[in-house]
């Protein structure tokens, strides 16, 4: 198979049993907005994304999402679909994306050759639990306005230099994110706003000061 050398630098971080199973991949394309997979599919296989992002969402039986995982170029997901269960979130492309799709039969016949290839499908294991406990303690232990803060901190990195711009970044994406309605989002960054920590203007929002602890 070949791939576009700027693309293939999207492997580069990644183990060398993860580089050489990457070679048993076929190349799929996805827009901005359609779902690689949809919650319930049962289609076993492992995606490497080359270019782009996609988020992983559970839907609520009142028809929310809530966001479990985010993943970007370099990294790896679809290790729980190995057992041939159905998927347990959706996943769907925020932005135009490139990936290898390595379906479950090429994943075995590689186990076979190379065996310590287990331990790289645990570690991908236990990052997946890590990212649901982590979404679920949020859920549990933060109101809606705390998860938000949460949220803003992990989109702004450790040393943040205010005011920040988050591009293409909707209502609905961040009540996703959180866990929450888009309607309380939509109160909160309103009230924000209002309190001149922020701006909003068309598909852009601008964070001009660390935002309070309480609200």
């Amino acid at each position: 198979m070949s791939i576009d050398p700027f693309l293939y630098s999207a492997l580069k971080d990644l183990t060398p049993h993860w580089q050489e199973l990457a070679a048993e991949g076929v190349l799929r394309r996805f827009a901005k907005g359609k779902a690689l997979i949809r919650e319930g599919d049962r289609s076993p296989a492992i995606y490497i994304l080359l270019s782009g992002s996609v988020h992983a969402t559970a839907s609520r039986p009142n028809g929310q999402s809530i966001l479990f995982a985010s993943y970007r170029a370099g990294e790896v997901f679809g290790v729980l679909s190995m057992d041939g269960g159905p998927w347990l979130s959706s996943v769907v492309a925020t932005e135009a994306v490139q990936c290898l799709v390595i379906p479950r039969d090429r994943v075995e016949g590689h186990l076979k050759e190379h065996p310590e290839l287990h331990l790289e499908l645990l570690m991908g294991a236990i990052d997946i639990a890590r990212r649901v406990t982590a979404a679920a303690k949020k859920l549990a232990f933060l109101d809606v306005y705390g998860r938000m803060i949460s949220y803003f901190n992990e989109l702004a990195g450790e040393s943040p230099q205010f005011p920040l711009e988050f591009t293409g970044l909707t209502h609905r994406q961040i009540a996703a994110r959180i866990g929450a309605s888009r309607v309380m989002v939509s109160r909160l960054l309103k009230d924000l706003e209002k309190g001149d920590y922020l701006e909003i203007k068309t598909r852009r929002l601008y964070l001009k000061r660390p935002l309070p602890k309480k609200w």
